[in-house]
């Protein structure tokens, strides 16, 4: 073995330089290219192989003619080998779209519908991200986001740009305000995602819409107290709805019932929304005539409107067989409640349905809800979307709130809150009805609420309505904990301490070892 400080340090620049290099190809094969950290490194790897051979010529000669120099030679190339073949494992696992995902709620992985959409793309599909410098955490996540769409497919093409520094293409695309992602395929108009809508859902959703060459109308009915699709400042209005709605490719026009004798044949879906005031004769005539020629329906309404309002609703649908009580659902299963209020209560568990399809375990409010009662009359087709526990009841007839205690009048749940009506009328029309006990539903105070689902499912209802069930997008995922930000200093450091001060102590330690053994 090689004697003297020469020698020993001979042996010390050589097994730094030989770390040195592995790390530098290591850098490079990951990288993908010998960029300035990767050279570097290689640099200062053969620079102390050269450094060891100047100080010692011999020693590395030494190693091969004795027994010790042999077997340290060996176990140096045995080493090298496999920190060599862990190196190909880490770079094949890196560059390998598979992925195990632990998460209860799939945070990393996409559903299989969002994979189908995905892969489904012929065409090359462009999303710019408009963000400013003091949104990069929320830029991360759509990076990450995106990311998973892009180990499916090689036509996803994601882009940045700053609205400030480029207002021209943000006013191009229709963008008002930062943070929005604009997706771009084909010669269909752009879908905004604003970033209250950049879940997989949304962008899973905006994929299947892009795909798809329908753009449907849905008429909102007003006139007879119906919601507002243009309140934004009401917690009450529906703007946020609105807005979903178009992301989702639909055209909203309103429709003034009570001055119809009968609907436009272009409404592919009718849509009331919490009416106060009783539908007059005509109107209600209209609806019929529209439902017994396959047309769509969907239909929210509010408790304790009165006889007059819930007959005048009832009327249109009495050949289904089906209509709302008009009473107040009282939830008494204080785990269904939400905010211990038990007026709104809270559904987890669903029929078998379309509409509910990925809602399984997830929560949707249905705050101030009527139920749906009635049987389905013959030949038409029914589901109970969602229902109260059977620790519910109806409260038929108004009280004041601190007099909702159950009485011996009211009738026992579980109580329909949503339901789904289907009528076969010609070989190719069928009538379809989305019944909702509370107009709440989709309020923007619903569907900005932290937790919950509402929004999948109003979509969902439009989507069976129009008869795109294959359209119907993945559930949203609960929201997770906010991953802790990593500076550049902090990957300064990372990279020093598992690329030179690791190796540098294991050296140190083996030379620790030499010398006491030499002693």
């Amino acid at each position: 073995m090689p004697r003297g400080w020469s020698g020993r340090s001979a042996l010390a620049a050589a097994g730094a330089g030989i770390l040195l290099l592995c790390a530098g190809v290591g850098l490079a094969l990951n990288a993908g290219a010998v960029d300035r950290t990767a050279g570097l490194t290689l640099v200062f790897g053969a620079a102390a192989l050269a450094v060891g051979g100047v100080l010692d010529p011999g020693a590395f000669r030494a190693l091969a003619q004795t027994r010790r120099g042999r077997f340290a030679t060996l176990a140096v190339l045995v080493s090298t080998l496999t920190i060599g073949i862990l190196g190909l494992l880490n770079l094949v696992a890196a560059r390998s779209v598979q992925a195990i995902d632990l998460t209860r709620a799939g945070y990393y992985t996409l559903a299989p519908q969002s994979v189908l959409a995905a892969k489904r793309l012929d065409s090359d599909l462009t999303i710019t991200g408009f963000f400013r410098p003091d949104q990069q955490a929320s830029k991360r996540t759509a990076t990450g986001l995106i990311q998973l769409y892009q180990q499916q497919t090689p036509h996803i093409q994601l882009r940045f740009a700053d609205p400030d520094q480029d207002p021209s293409l943000a006013q191009q695309l229709g963008v008002e305000i930062a943070g929005d992602l604009v997706l771009r395929y084909k010669a269909k108009p752009p879908v905004i995602l604003t970033l209250a809508s950049q879940s997989e859902a949304d962008v899973t959703g905006a994929l299947l819409r892009l795909q798809s060459n329908r753009s449907p109308l849905v008429c909102w009915a007003q006139g007879d107290g119906e919601r507002d699709l243009l309140d934004r400042q009401s917690q009450t209005g529906y703007a946020q709805a609105q807005d979903v709605l178009k992301q989702r490719g639909y055209r909203l026009q309103t429709l003034l019932l009570s001055q119809q004798t009968t609907l436009p044949a272009e409404c592919e879906v009718v849509a009331i929304v919490g009416p106060t005031s009783a539908l007059a004769a005509p109107a209600q005539a209209a609806l019929n005539q529209y439902l017994g020629q396959g047309g769509k329906l969907l239909l929210a309404y509010a408790p304790w409107q009165g006889e007059p309002v819930t007959a005048s609703l009832n009327a249109p649908l009495k050949d289904l067989g089906v209509g709302f009580s008009g009473g107040l659902v009282v939830e008494g299963d204080s785990s269904r409640q939400a905010a211990n209020d038990r007026t709104v209560a809270a559904v987890f568990n669903y029929g078998d349905s379309p509409l509910s399809k990925g809602l399984a375990g997830h929560t949707v409010l249905f705050p101030h809800s009527s139920s749906v009662s009635g049987q389905p009359a013959a030949g038409v087709d029914s589901v109970d979307v969602a229902q109260s526990s059977s620790s519910s009841y109806l409260v038929a007839q108004p009280r004041a709130q601190a007099d909702l205690d159950r009485k011996d009048s009211d009738q026992p749940g579980p109580l329909t809150l949503m339901k789904t009506l289907e009528a076969k009328r010609t070989a190719d029309r069928k009538t379809r009805v989305v019944l909702v006990g509370t107009p709440d539903i989709a309020e923007n105070l619903a569907l900005t609420t932290q937790g919950s689902f509402n929004r999948d499912l109003f979509l969902a209802g439009f989507d069976w309505l129009s008869e795109q069930e294959e359209v119907i997008a993945v559930a949203s995922k609960p929201s997770r904990a906010q991953a802790l930000p990593i500076t550049q200093q902090d990957l300064y450091v990372n990279a020093f301490v598992t690329l030179l001060l690791v190796p540098a102590l294991l050296a140190g330690l083996g030379v620790a070892v030499y010398v006491r053994r030499r002693r």
